[in-house]
């Protein structure tokens, strides 16, 4: 079974949601990917992070999967009572899985899997303010997220290694990953690794 780290935001700002999963995917691949990244920094919300800046398509594929992610949201209970339509919370979930290619063998042939080795999902709770207070109010939870979450998998990624498999290939990025929306309106973060447990890399 993989490594599973959760990692959960709570009331973000709906029009903030993309560049804020954004900053985390990129702190988590400038963590795991072994390749050489030259060491670059955004700011976002008055938080600096790492990103990875060796691969124009990778910026393609976060902003896809962002996007496709706001569009997955789905409504969550929310802690004040009848909001009007739109000022609710909702609710997605987006996961990144690190693998190995490994080669089985049968009696008359080989076959090439993919094993994944470490998962993270990011649970997404978020909110539509409805006044100027509640956007400030919003922002200044965000940041203190955005910061501990950084944090986070900055000391994840320095105390847990024993898991990561050796490099047995000579390829550019000896473990590929994937990125993934997870859909299971609510089931929780509990539920979505559950999915994610039978749905391997093809």
């Amino acid at each position: 079974m993989p490594e599973q780290y959760v990692l959960e935001l709570k009331d973000i700002d709906r029009g903030f949601m993309k560049e804020m999963v954004k900053a985390i995917l990129h702190s988590i691949l400038f963590n795991r990917i072994f390749i050489n990244v030259r060491p670059r920094s955004r700011e976002f919300l008055n938080v600096t992070y790492p990103f990875v800046d060796n691969d124009q398509d990778l910026e393609v594929l976060l902003d896809e999967r962002t996007s496709s992610l706001l569009n997955a949201l789905s409504p969550a209970p929310s802690p004040t009572t009848s909001p009007p339509p739109g000022q609710g919370h909702a609710r997605g979930q987006l996961a990144i899985s690190f693998y190995e290619k490994r080669v089985r063998k049968a009696w008359f042939s080989t076959q090439e899997e993919s094993v994944v080795w470490e998962r993270w999902l990011i649970v997404v709770d978020t909110i539509t303010p409805r006044t100027e207070r509640e956007r400030l109010r919003s922002q200044r939870e965000m940041e203190r997220q955005l910061n501990e979450t950084l944090l986070k998998i900055v000391r994840i990624a320095n105390e847990r290694k024993e898991h990561i498999p050796p490099i047995l290939t000579g390829e550019a990025n000896p473990f590929p990953y994937e990125i993934q929306i997870v859909k299971g309106e609510g089931e929780g973060w509990v539920g979505g690794l559950k999915k994610l447990l039978v749905d391997q890399p093809s």
